[in-house]
């Protein structure tokens, strides 16, 4: 995109923003080319941006940013008066300012471990202060941040105890759950179990109580049917008593008080 100047009169053309293609402007007529595409900036390597932090640390910082100028006549025009052709110069001053700035809000402990956090900040004050320049940021990223070396070996260690508290803590928490649920399987077994006895009772005491029916036994002959089948073994069946029907020690022992008494 660009803005037509007028070299007979020394002036831009206000009217009109010109996008890329193929335009008649006459003689004497140029475009003030200005990019319309994204464009990166990168402050690394010799390009490096070394900052001060809150606690007074020396850091060198590894950042790129990507920003786009606003298509708009009113912004074109506007950047144009400001800074001419040489926009490109006032940005990476405005950058450098602003993210040093930024880093001066820190401490270097929390640059290092929140760099997520401080490159969002970073992205958000950044972008303010551009889009007063007539550019907006599209994305920030911080890539790198370097430490005095006594300070950063001291980092690393205060960093690996904390891994290692945190990796103890779901040591703790593993142990925990897996104590938890075998105490769940061994109540669900328990559960299961207690189930299964229950249904192989009832279905004996329905079993029992229709043979009584079927063939008219009273209640104690049906006792003594039941001890005698399952006399010798429990193996398959419910034992409902273990002593001796009333009928069977009857049997042996005729002159027992309840001997002559009918059940039905």
């Amino acid at each position: 995109m660009g803005l037509r100047y007028d070299g007979v009169s020394v002036k831009i053309n206000e009217d009109k923003l010109w996008m890329n293609g193929r335009h008649m402007i006459g003689p004497g007529h140029r475009f003030i080319k200005f990019p319309k595409e994204q464009r990166t900036v990168s402050l690394t390597g010799k390009n490096h941006l070394p900052c001060r932090t809150k606690d007074g640390l020396r850091v060198v910082l590894g950042i790129t940013y990507q920003y786009q100028l606003k298509d708009v006549l009113p912004e074109v025009l506007a950047l144009y008066y400001d800074f001419g052709e040489n926009y490109e110069g006032i940005y990476a001053r405005v950058s450098r300012d602003v993210l040093r700035d930024v880093a001066s809000q820190y401490d270097a402990y929390d640059i290092f471990l929140n760099r997520t956090f401080v490159q969002q900040e970073m992205t958000r004050q950044l972008g303010a202060s551009l889009d007063k320049h007539h550019a907006r940021v599209n994305q920030l990223q911080l890539l790198s941040v370097t430490l005095p070396e006594k300070f950063d070996a001291a980092l690393d260690e205060t960093e690996q105890a904390r891994l290692l508290a945190i990796q103890a803590d779901f040591d703790k928490k593993d142990a925990q759950q897996a104590a938890e649920n075998t105490r769940n399987r061994a109540d669900e077994d328990a559960r299961t179990e207690l189930n299964k006895k229950e249904g192989q009772i009832s279905a004996e005491i329905t079993s029992y109580t229709t043979l009584k029916d079927n063939v008219d036994l009273t209640s104690r002959g049906l006792m003594t049917y039941i001890w005698l089948q399952n006399l010798g073994t429990t193996e398959g069946s419910t034992v409902i008593f273990n002593s001796k029907p009333p009928d069977l020690a009857c049997y042996n022992a005729p002159d027992r008080p309840w001997c002559n008494v009918t059940t039905a």
